[in-house]
């Protein structure tokens, strides 16, 4: 029993599942403003629409920390990757990588959708952890690429 492997083929199966496009959410200027009157940003490529609109960017950019605090919808993301079949409920967030791919502007729409890139076990110290891998993509309007987000979640019993 103590050799038993906590990610079964079930589990191994859910690699490459994908949830469907999320609906849209629009990048709203006022949420991006406040956010950034917050944590005192005063750079005019962000909070001057006029500064912005005379720019390379020619509209108000969106800093990476302020998307990431923006809830994308994106079909069913915890569904996916919270429902992998392993015996291990207890879950704490591990990593978070982004990748930051095409500039965000106030006022793009993006949608979302997530993968599964990998279920797999390590020992710990005192017992088998479940690391689970999932990659969110965010695509804008015009069909780009804007970020990704990878997250890896620890699993206990």
């Amino acid at each position: 029993m103590g050799n038993e492997s906590l990610v079964g083929p079930d589990a191994k199966k859910m690699i490459g599942a994908e949830t469907p496009l999320g609906g849209p959410l629009e990048i709203e200027k006022g949420a991006v403003l406040k956010y950034l009157k917050a944590i005192g940003e005063t750079s005019p490529l962000l909070t001057d629409e006029e500064y912005a609109r005379k720019s390379r960017h020619g509209k108000l950019q969106v800093p990476i920390a302020a998307f990431v605090d923006y809830s994308v919808p994106s079909g069913d993301e915890r569904e996916i990757t919270w429902t992998i079949p392993v015996p291990a409920t207890k879950r704490v967030r591990g990593k978070d990588e982004i990748e930051s791919l095409h500039p965000i502007y106030v006022g793009d729409t993006i949608r979302a959708k997530t993968k599964v890139i990998d279920v797999y076990e390590k020992q710990g110290k005192e017992e088998t952890l479940v690391f689970v891998v999932a990659e969110t993509q965010y695509i804008n309007q015009h069909n780009s690429v804007v970020m990704k987000h990878r997250i890896t979640s620890i699993r206990r019993k």
